[in-house]
């Protein structure tokens, strides 16, 4: 979620919302411990392309391509199993 809100001390708490899209949204958990913060200061203009989330400068690339990796090896795995089952 994203709140526009001025620099000062804040306290929040989060609950699971069944259908946010309802008349009436559905709360389906109870609301987590209070976390307190200060809001030093207001988030910089962005650049005009709508919203976007923080730049936290972690190379998401890598963990990606690793995980798409193991996937087709273990695709490849399944097929070769497959086609040994079917020639015995």
């Amino acid at each position: 979620m994203t709140v526009a809100i001025a620099p000062g001390d804040y306290t929040a708490v989060a609950s699971l919302v069944y259908d946010p899209n309802a008349a009436v949204p559905q709360v389906t958990s109870l609301p987590s411990a209070p976390v307190q913060f200060t809001l030093a200061a207001t988030a910089p203009a962005t650049s005009g392309h709508g919203p976007t989330l923080a730049e936290t400068g972690a190379d998401t690339t890598a963990p990606l391509g690793l995980a798409a990796m193991l996937l087709l090896g273990g695709l490849a795995l399944v097929a070769v199993r497959k086609r040994r089952a079917q020639l015995s």
